[in-house]
């Protein structure tokens, strides 16, 4: 319902701006509130048995990038080389590849980015495209639309066998079966974990409100109340019992202590 609310204010505001209507009236209404309901993403354990069971499937590397880069399924499968700077660690997106087959641009400019790519995944990226160029050449007859994920003979990967890859994997590490968007919700809440800040973690989830990052995709975890934890435990010693606090007067803001003798005013008196 929310992200309803959101296209038709976006595309209401648009036509005001064309003159098409006088107000945006969307933005009279306040959507509900948004339930997470069951969604669990991924814990670091199960993304590690997932990614040793992926290792044998022929859509491996869909899995990694999944992990990598939080992106949708959609996006995924409609990657190309084109947008890859192995040297700069960079990933381009800027296509999602429709259920027809055909690739289509993605609908907002904050779905349009670069992600940066960490070292493992650059490895493994050089050694597909050296068997990506190793089937060309061996190949009878091949496609060739420049896609990273492909079958055998360079087509797109429908949304539905790549479903069947992302099952058989779930099957094999024996991690209870959700779905892959799933790695997208342990991505940002990742984000959030290390510190990153909620407009840069918009910015890689191709979110074009933050709400949607913050309230739908970030999850709080165990070491964020760890961490919560620990800070609450720093403000309670300095305020109760360790360091210098308690062996002297509590000195009001700008005071300092003096010399024996001295008044507030640094003004030492007479005997």
């Amino acid at each position: 319902m929310q992200v309803a609310h959101g296209t038709l204010r976006l595309a209401l505001e648009q036509a005001v701006l064309w003159g098409l209507v006088p107000r945006n009236v969307a933005r009279l209404v306040k959507p509900p509130a948004y339930s997470a309901g069951e969604q669990r993403p991924f814990t670091p354990a199960e993304q590690g048995a997932i990614l040793d069971a992926a290792q044998s499937d022929p859509l491996h590397v869909m899995v990694v990038l999944a992990q990598a880069t939080g992106l949708r399924q959609s996006e995924l499968l409609g990657l190309r080389w084109e947008g890859v700077d192995l040297e700069g660690r960079l990933l381009r997106v800027d296509k999602q590849l429709g259920r027809d087959g055909q690739l289509k641009h993605l609908k907002t400019a904050a779905a349009r980015r670069a992600l940066p790519l960490p070292s493992p995944v650059i490895d493994l990226l050089r050694r597909h495209r050296a068997e990506q160029d190793r089937q060309r050449v061996e190949s009878v007859v091949r496609e060739d639309r420049d896609l990273i994920i492909t079958t055998r003979n360079g087509r797109p990967v429908s949304q539905r066998n790549a479903h069947r890859s992302w099952t058989r994997i779930l099957e094999r590490a024996g991690v209870e079966h959700r779905g892959i968007h799933h790695l997208r919700h342990a991505y940002v809440t990742m984000l959030a974990e290390n510190g990153v800040h909620e407009r840069v973690a918009q910015h890689l989830a191709g979110h074009a409100d933050g709400r949607m990052t913050r309230e739908v995709y970030t999850h709080v975890t165990q070491r964020m109340l760890e961490g919560a934890t620990a800070v609450v435990e720093r403000a309670a010693l300095d305020l109760h019992g360790t360091g210098d606090r308690g062996k002297g007067p509590v000195l009001g803001p700008g005071a300092s202590e003096g010399p024996a003798g001295a008044d507030p005013a640094g003004e030492a008196k007479a005997p």
